[in-house]
């Protein structure tokens, strides 16, 4: 799970990806625009319930939004002896 600054930080890339304002994410979530304003500077981390309109409004997952982006690269190297 991500902490609450990354959280924040992620949330902040998925809003602006979506080209969304904090206004209009506010309201396709239902909640006040300053806490969409606490939970992208790390003050809070969402509750279930608003979790799971969030992630639908940024067209993600719950699990996404708590644990980043599912599609990191890794490399691997493979050392023979």
């Amino acid at each position: 799970m991500l902490e609450k600054s990354e959280f924040g930080k992620y949330l902040f890339r998925l809003r602006k990806a979506a080209g969304l304002s904090q206004e209009k994410l506010a309201e396709k979530v239902g909640v006040h625009i300053n806490t969409i304003s606490q939970w992208e500077n790390g003050v809070y981390i969402p509750k279930t319930a608003k979790l799971k309109r969030l992630a639908e409004a940024l067209n993600t997952t719950e699990a996404e939004l708590l644990n980043g982006p599912v599609n990191q690269e890794f490399e691997v190297k493979i050392v023979m002896g």
